[in-house]
């Protein structure tokens, strides 16, 4: 797919006394909304929102060029802090000479770039940036590995050598030919603070009906619905906000232990949805596959891309402009199978040492004991406990399990650094501001998870 693409030369600035940039749209990406204001020129994508009362009247009464403006003019390379919404922002300060970009706290609208003799090239798309150089960029091995193994390419890196993508929360700044990034937001888990479960439980639905009442004001508003959780309350909410019944879509498979359409008709029932349903055939399929693939601008394995995308044309047949999902609550409110599992097996780092010299060498060295069911059970147990978080998330791998050395060529593994995967969960997990190992898997799966891999996958397929 093609995309946006902007360049910033500080040399440029320097001979000519003003910062240049080039914006170009083309193609499905989000073609952001520029402008001059001053001294300076901006461009964003998305909506970003502006907690500040002031900056909030100027955006009401002048427009979001003017309030941005505004408040990198007050705030400069901290505006993002300031904040809120889906966005990506570029400002180039002519009198300065300099260029901040930044993305919101999920990278909801991503920005790429990669240095250039004396500047800056940056896109909204890999495609852009590729378009938009004049010398072909090299895959990076390191990158194509870390795809096998993740089934996603994990930011910063791009499957490009030299090219990287912001990370969520994060900003860059570019000024003198020299580029400074910026953590400007991770997450905080307040751990300490108590409060009566009712006000917690009021304090919970009314933020997510909150959060569905703004989204679904602008637009033709319809909803994914699979008959989850997550999906069917997002549906109950989005029709009692509405006043009307919410439009729901749901897509279905003539293949046994694959279709939950049954459970998306139940909810659709009990909250008397505007129900319709789509069932997608193998060669809907085999029809889509190459669409799809050309719409990922890099490696991109999440297969319920498929089912996403026609759910997301059949809603858009129907009128729909903007469909609400119910993707990452299990990463946000700990909902997934795996944070419990993973609490079992914490509690084996509670065991006394000497207790354990005495368990694992009868588990591991005394022949037979896979052919009693019950210490089988206690040997498998232990092989997983015993492995340090992040790590043991990674105990099913299919990469390590099936052998490297059996899906890449000597040659290859010779360039890149197999234990990088596992050193990249690492710096996030024991980065996260937590103290314990629940909100560590969290804030693992806001990056991971969320970032790398549902929101391109619900994004690029509604653009689709």
């Amino acid at each position: 797919m093609a995309g946006t693409l902007g360049r910033f030369d500080g040399a440029v600035a320097q001979t000519q006394g003003a910062a240049w940039c080039q914006l170009a749209a083309a193609g499905l990406a989000p073609t952001p909304f520029a402008g001059e204001d001053n001294s300076f020129l901006i461009a964003f994508a998305g909506v970003p929102g502006f907690p500040d009362r002031e900056l909030a009247d100027v955006a009401r009464q002048r427009g979001l060029i003017a309030a941005l403006a505004a408040g990198y003019r007050r705030w400069r390379d901290d505006l993002a802090k300031h904040l809120t919404g889906q966005y990506s922002i570029s400002v180039i300060d002519r009198e300065q000479r300099s260029l901040y970009l930044a993305v919101d706290r999920f990278a909801t609208h991503p920005i790429v770039f990669r240095s250039t003799a004396g500047g800056l090239m940056f896109g909204s798309t890999l495609d852009a940036l590729v378009q938009g150089s004049d010398k072909d960029l090299e895959l990076d091995p390191q990158a194509i590995f870390s795809y096998v193994y993740f089934h996603v390419i994990p930011g910063p890196d791009t499957v490009y050598a030299g090219v990287r993508r912001l990370l969520a929360g994060e900003s860059l700044t570019f000024q003198n030919e020299k580029l400074a990034l910026q953590t400007y937001w991770v997450p905080v888990f307040r751990e300490q603070e108590k409060a009566p479960f009712t006000e917690l439980k009021q304090g919970f639905i009314d933020a997510l009906r909150n959060a569905v009442k703004t989204t679904s004001e602008s637009e033709a508003c319809g909803c994914f619905l699979s008959g989850g959780t997550d999906s069917s309350t997002i549906a109950g909410l989005l029709g009692e906000v509405s006043g009307a019944p919410a439009r729901t879509y749901s897509i279905g498979f003539e293949a046994a232990g694959y279709d939950e359409m049954e459970y998306a008709r139940i909810a659709a029932k009990q909250f008397k949805t505007d129900h319709h349903e789509y069932y997608v055939t193998p060669a809907d399929v085999a029809e889509a596959i190459p669409r799809i693939a050309q719409v990922y601008d890099q490696p991109f394995g999440n297969s319920s891309a498929v089912p996403t995308f026609f759910c997301a044309r059949f809603a858009q047949q129907d009128g729909i402009r903007k469909l609400l999902g119910g993707d990452g609550g299990d990463e946000l409110f700990g909902g997934n199978e795996r944070y419990a599992k993973q609490h079992v097996f914490a509690h084996y780092d509670r065991v006394p040492g000497f207790l354990k010299s005495l368990l694992e060498p009868v588990l591991f060295n005394v022949p037979g004991m896979d052919n009693i069911a019950p210490l089988r059970k206690v040997k498998s147990y232990v092989e997983q406990a015993k492995v340090s978080m992040p790590a043991r998330l990674e105990t099913y791998n299919l990469l390590d399990r099936f052998g490297i050395a059996k899906v890449f060529s000597a040659d290859f593994l010779a360039r890149v650094r197999p234990d990088q995967p596992i050193e990249h969960l690492s710096s996030v997990y024991h980065g996260t501001k937590a103290g314990t190992q629940l909100n560590r898997m969290l804030a693992l799966d806001f990056k991971i998870t969320l970032t790398d891999n549902d929101l391109p996958k619900v994004s690029r397929m509604c653009e689709l």
